[in-house]
C-alpha cells in the first residue's frame, strides 16, 4: 500500500523525506492506541464527522509489532491491510488512496493519475515550514507541507474542479505517530462560499488522543 515513486532519477525532495522516508511511529510503545479526528465539509453532498483508528501490538516478545487502521466507519470505512513493522504511519496512505479513489468516484479520473501528480508535486513543487503547536498539553515543533498538484497541469475539463486542489501536511517531531494534521481541500475553506453555491470540499484529519504502554 503505496504511491508509486515518480519516474526519473531525481534525489528525494525534502517533503518526500519527511512523508515517506520517516519512521512515524518510532516514538510508540505497544500496545499503543491512535485516534484521530476527520471532518469532511462538502456543498454538493453530506457532510459528515467520523473517527479514524490505529493499533499497534507486538507479536511477542521479539515479535514484529502489527499494525491495524480502521480508516472511518459503517459504509465509509476504506479498508486497510493489517501490517507487521510498518516504517511510516499508515493513516498517512489510508487519507491519501481514500482521497484519490475519491477523485476517481467522482470524475472517474485514472486513481494512476492522481497518485502520480501527487507524488510528482511532493518531489518538486512543495512547500516546507515551521509552525509550532500544542498537543496533550505539550508543545511541539512541527513541519508543514504544502502542495497543489493540479494548479500548473492542463486538465480535462472533467478534472477542472481539482485546479487549486491543495494538500496540507502537519508532521511533529517526537509526536505519538509523527502526524498531526493531514488537510485537503479544493478551495480556501468557507462555509459561507458554500452557501453562496461554491464547489466546497474540504477534509481534515486530526491526532485526537494516544494511548500507549507509557501513557
Amino acid at each position: 500500500m503505496s504511491l508509486p515513486m515518480v519516474a526519473g532519477a531525481q534525489p528525494v525532495s525534502e517533503a518526500e523525506t519527511l512523508l515517506f522516508e520517516t519512521d512515524h511511529l518510532a516514538s510508540l510503545k505497544p500496545p499503543a492506541h491512535l485516534a484521530y479526528t476527520f471532518r469532511h465539509v462538502a456543498s454538493t453532498e453530506e457532510s459528515f464527522d467520523d473517527q479514524v483508528q490505529l493499533d499497534a501490538v507486538r507479536a511477542g516478545p521479539a515479535g514484529p509489532v502489527r499494525v491495524t487502521l480502521r480508516f472511518l466507519s459503517g459504509a465509509r470505512q476504506w479498508p486497510g491491510p493489517a501490517l507487521d513493522d510498518p516504517h511510516g504511519n499508515p493513516v498517512l496512505l489510508g487519507f491519501l488512496e481514500r482521497d484519490i479513489a475519491e477523485m476517481h468516484r467522482m470524475t472517474g479520473g485514472a486513481a494512476s493519475y492522481f497518485r502520480r501528480q501527487i507524488r510528482l508535486a511532493l518531489a518538486a513543487h512543495a512547500t516546507v515550514s515551521t509552525q509550532s503547536f500544542t498537543f496533550g498539553g505539550k508543545s511541539y515543533q512541527g513541519r508543514v507541507i504544502v502542495i497543489q498538484p493540479y494548479r500548473d497541469t492542463a486538465l480535462p475539463q472533467r478534472l477542472q474542479r481539482f485546479v487549486h486542489k491543495s494538500y496540507q501536511f502537519v508532521l511533529g517531531d517526537g509526536l505519538p505517530g509523527g502526524i498531526y494534521r493531514i488537510r485537503t481541500s479544493l478551495t480556501a475553506p468557507s462555509i459561507a462560499l458554500a452557501a453562496a453555491g461554491g464547489d466546497l470540499l474540504d477534509e481534515t484529519l486530526t491526532l485526537d488522543s494516544v494511548a500507549d504502554g507509557r501513557r
